[in-house]
């Protein structure tokens, strides 16, 4: 019991506990180019095959490996002498955000869609900007025993602030209109900002002054080979050293794929049964996020008690069971107990599986010197599944039907599965 109870006060750790907010401010601008945006978008009439394609909006989120270097080794003039290297950052792309948010929010998808979107991307760059950053500042911030309740608590806050650009965004847009909604959410991350002032600098030394004029006056071609070699190809030839690291990138890339795809058409699946938008925040995002929250702290107490391989087997089985509920939902139709079942099973299987394969990612980023570039290349991989596969996802439930729909999504779960076998018959996973 007392062992039990120890276990739980780590996640009262400050150094844990920030990792809870700054999850808040990483998973506000994610709904807002996601589900919130589907649901602005089916409002104003955009078609469902559109929506389906509005996925691609989350490409940064794919490509973001290709300017985390910059983030690994230079340093901003003046703001990282006043907060530090990783802090600088982030409040540099926070600030960034807030302005894009608003400027999106203002802007009108039924008469200039394309303006929308671009302003939609923009926040998704900068989002996965500042979840770069973040990355690197909890793996080098936390201890390796540490890494696993803080990956449960930044999963939390990143919840936490899913719910706020969610189910709050939709009970707001019963009331407001959608600019009044994102200046809203803009402002909270203002208020996180705020605070990511006075956490603390990791206390890590890197080198920076290969970034530094000198590189850059010199011939053109040369400068541009030394940042290459120094921020890409070393950084990624040290991880491809790991021993079988071409299957850990491929488990990451599937482990969640079934997930993303059934997320991204989730929305118009519950207006399609006949649910309000005041029905989905309350049960699909309030009773979610709780099972999510639960899910994310049982993953991480798994990881932490019995090991990495127990713990994403444990979560991937239960993600691949989840799915196959949404089925009987459709049956049931227009039901809201059912639909508070459904919801809370797959959402308390998405966050086991969620902090055992983010904690998997974690302990891969070993070498503190690449720490930024390794995490969000092979993170980025989860987010490609999520972007471009998921882009299909309307035509697929449009053409097909639901029922086909979500046992295609099940499917999509297996080769995840069957990797991970891999991967622990052949004692490539680390306990």
């Amino acid at each position: 019991m007392r062992r039990r109870l120890s276990n739980l006060f780590v996640y009262f750790n400050p150094r844990i506990l920030s990792m809870l907010m700054l999850g808040i401010s990483c998973g506000i601008p994610l709904l807002l180019t996601g589900s919130t945006l589907t649901m602005w978008f089916t409002e104003v009439g955009v078609d469902k095959t559109t929506i389906g394609l509005a996925s691609l909006i989350g490409f940064p989120y794919s490509f973001k490996f290709l300017w985390a270097p910059a983030m690994d080794f230079v340093s901003i003039p003046v703001l990282s002498n006043l907060l530090g290297r990783r802090k600088a950052w982030i409040v540099l792309m926070q600030f960034c955000l807030i302005i894009c948010i608003i400027i999106m929010g203002y802007s009108k998808p039924e008469d200039m869609l394309s303006f929308t979107a671009m302003m939609a991307v923009f926040v998704a760059f900068f989002s996965a900007s500042q979840d770069i950053v973040v990355d690197a500042y909890r793996l080098e911030l936390l201890s390796e025993k540490e890494q696993g309740p803080g990956v449960s608590s930044y999963i939390t806050g990143y919840r936490i602030g899913m719910l706020i650009a969610g189910a709050q965004a939709l009970f707001m847009a019963e009331y407001m209109d959608w600019s009044t909604v994102y200046l809203i959410m803009a402002i909270i991350i203002g208020v996180a900002m705020s605070i990511v002032l006075f956490l603390p600098e990791p206390d890590v030394n890197v080198n920076t002054k290969f970034f530094s004029k000198s590189v850059f006056f010199r011939r053109k071609e040369k400068g541009i080979m030394i940042i290459v070699r120094k921020t890409i190809i070393q950084p990624f030839t040290d991880f491809a050293k790991k021993d079988g690291w071409l299957a850990m990138l491929l488990l990451i890339l599937l482990y969640k794929m079934g997930n993303a795809f059934v997320g991204h058409m989730a929305n118009p699946f519950y207006i399609e049964l006949g649910f309000s938008k005041s029905e989905i925040a309350t049960i699909v995002k309030t009773y979610g996020l709780i099972a999510t929250i639960v899910g994310a702290l049982v993953g991480g107490s798994i990881v932490h008690k019995y090991g990495m391989a127990k713990g994403l087997w444990i979560g991937g089985i239960a993600q691949l069971l989840s799915i196959l509920l949404y089925i009987v939902q459709e049956y049931f139709g227009y039901n809201n107990l059912v639909l508070v079942l459904t919801i809370s099973l797959e959402d308390l299987a998405s966050g086991m599986g969620s902090a055992a394969v983010f904690t998997f990612i974690s302990r891969a980023c070993s070498n503190p010197l690449y720490t930024a570039t390794q995490y969000a290349l092979i993170s980025s991989l989860s987010a490609f599944g999520r972007s471009f596969v998921s882009s299909g996802s309307g035509y697929v439930a449009e053409v097909y039907g639901w029922t086909n729909f979500f046992v295609f999504s099940t499917l999509l779960t297996v080769p995840g599965l069957i990797v991970l076998f891999y991967l622990h018959f052949n004692n490539k996973i680390k306990s």
